[in-house]
């Protein structure tokens, strides 16, 4: 377990890039709490591989880009919502366990149910 929470400490502490784009990507909302989280292969040559996000605040549909709390801003690109390569979902259940979550807890969630349910204009889920 120690292994894994170095991982995510450095993907976490990673502050070269605060702009990454994912490829492969889904869209989660974590139970209890209704908190949403990204997870995808990031394709670009300085934050590649698996990544999994922190909390979104904030998710644009029209543009397909989410801020999360640590200010980082993810770009979806192309389709989404078909799985994730084994590498990645090797990395969300790690992270889902460093936080205290378990599969059950997650749902899959659309980018429409991410931005109404962070919009600025409707209650917390």
């Amino acid at each position: 377990m120690e292994v894994v929470r170095r991982r995510l400490e450095r993907q976490m502490s990673d502050n070269r890039r605060t702009d990454i784009r994912l490829e492969s990507w889904m869209i989660y909302r974590l139970r209890p709490g209704g908190h949403f989280i990204l997870a995808g292969d990031a394709g670009n040559e300085i934050a590649s591989g698996p990544r999994v996000s922190s909390r979104l605040v904030n998710f644009d549909s029209a543009t397909m880009s989410g801020v999360t709390e640590r200010g980082r801003r993810y770009f979806l690109l192309g389709e989404g919502g078909n799985g994730l390569r084994l590498h990645t979902a090797g990395l969300l259940n790690e992270w889902l366990q460093v936080h205290g979550y378990n599969l059950d807890d997650v749902e899959d969630a659309t980018p429409e149910e991410a931005e109404a349910a962070l919009s600025p204009r409707s209650p917390k889920p």
